[in-house]
């Protein structure tokens, strides 16, 4: 599913503002989860269609593509890749060039404070 897009574009956004590689995916992933679990919940609806069919064969897709659909959306996507993308760090935008990191996020404030600096980044 390519709604992966959605994040990465994300992350590479924050990092050319001047924030962390982490700090840049922990916004990233803050601000498109939403997006990210409705693309994947339209994607298994659709896909379960198939397991209401006559055909064996379709309803086997079905409920194949609907599991794997589902692990997607919920574990590769909000788990796997931002756990990536933090063991990598900065190493993640080689060769290329990024901007110095100049500004940081509070996670910490940001539970206690709604005006924090998570909740600015909207």
């Amino acid at each position: 599913l390519d709604y992966d897009l959605f994040l990465l574009v994300r992350i590479f956004e924050y990092r050319m503002k001047g924030y962390s590689t982490k700090d840049a995916t922990v916004v990233a992933m803050y601000n498109t989860s939403g997006i990210i679990t409705t693309a994947g919940l339209i994607m298994i609806i659709a896909f379960s269609s198939l397991m209401f069919s006559d055909l064996l064969i379709l309803k086997t897709t079905g409920i194949l593509i609907t599991v794997t659909c589902f692990v997607d959306t919920f574990i590769v996507r909000a788990w796997l890749v931002p756990a990536i993308l933090m063991i990598g760090a900065e190493a993640n935008w080689w060769p290329g060039r990024v901007p110095k990191i100049t500004k940081q996020v509070h996670i910490l404030r940001s539970r206690l404070h709604p005006r924090s600096s998570i909740s600015k980044l909207r």
